[in-house]
């Protein structure tokens, strides 16, 4: 069983088909069982993979096996097989994670005419949805009319190859002469500081992830996950941080699958119903299926 199978237009066919799997089930049905042997599959086909592990469920699997000495002995080539995996960890207690995922440093916006312009109405509808996130119906119609410029400012100093981020466009807003808009940016410069959205939130000045392994299991710890059935507007703060940085994740994960369309890659998520919460998250998930 080759899940990449179809890509290889082997019929002769000039179309194409990306596989997706979206696997459902109550809990303690087998669906992370079934995703560790996919996972394995991939690995022996020498794609390039990535799997988004919100809950740190799979380290601890992985670590269990890897341990057992006499599994060692007895499956030496699955003994490497699983231990070329590589865990990457976002962890929120590390400052050296600050910044990460800033979309800033996610999306590119270099490159040719056509992607340039692509990659800037990304960025654009990225931080936007961010903003709107976490400030929910705290803003008058001047308080978004100056983010939306704000953030224009901000983009247009990245497209000139300054190092900015999400915290420049909070600084921009602070220099407002406007009280309501100077309200606005000390209320998300509180939000950002005091949990998760220190992963997204930066002056541009991290280098970002650095996926160099074929195979990498991405973890972030510290995340409050709601139940999927909970209504947003009863979303917790820090709810609310964790359902974005699940957002920005399904943005780095386009960048992954785009960044060479010569090799083969593989994107899995756990928790993946979190894309289609917002508006943003739901086209990442379109796109990404197509």
């Amino acid at each position: 069983f080759n899940p990449l199978i179809t890509n290889e237009i082997l019929d002769g066919s000039t179309s194409t088909t990306s596989p997706n799997i979206m696997i459902t089930g109550k809990t303690g049905r087998g669906k992370s069982y079934l995703t560790k042997i996919i996972l394995k599959i991939i690995q022996l086909s020498n794609a390039k993979a990535i799997y988004f592990d919100p809950k740190q469920e799979m380290r601890k699997w992985y670590s269990a096996v890897l341990d057992d000495q006499t599994f060692k002995e007895d499956y030496p080539d699955e003994y490497t097989l699983l231990n070329n995996v590589r865990f990457v960890t976002l962890d929120v207690s590390d400052n050296t994670n600050y910044g990460v995922l800033d979309p800033f440093i996610v999306i590119d916006v270099s490159g040719t005419a056509g992607q340039t312009q692509s990659n800037q109405e990304n960025l654009k509808a990225t931080v936007t949805e961010i903003f709107k996130q976490i400030y929910r119906d705290y803003g008058s119609l001047i308080a978004e009319t100056e983010l939306d410029l704000a953030i224009d400012k901000i983009i247009q100093k990245r497209q000139a190859g300054e190092t900015v981020g999400m915290l420049d466009v909070i600084e921009e807003l602070a220099q407002n002469e406007d009280d309501d808009v100077k309200h606005l940016a000390k209320f998300l410069s509180g939000k950002v500081t005091r949990s998760s959205l220190s992963l997204v939130f930066s002056h541009g000045e991290s280098e970002g992830l650095k996926l160099k392994n074929r195979i990498t299991i991405l973890e972030t710890a510290g995340l409050t996950l709601p139940q999927h059935d909970k209504a947003k507007q009863d979303y917790t703060e820090f709810e609310v941080a964790s359902m974005i940085v699940m957002t920005v994740l399904g943005v780095f994960s386009r960048t992954f699958a785009t960044r060479d369309y010569d090799e083969k890659t593989v994107e899995i998520f756990d928790e993946a119903w979190t894309f289609t919460t917002s508006d943003i998250g739901s086209r990442i998930f379109n796109e990404m299926a197509r």
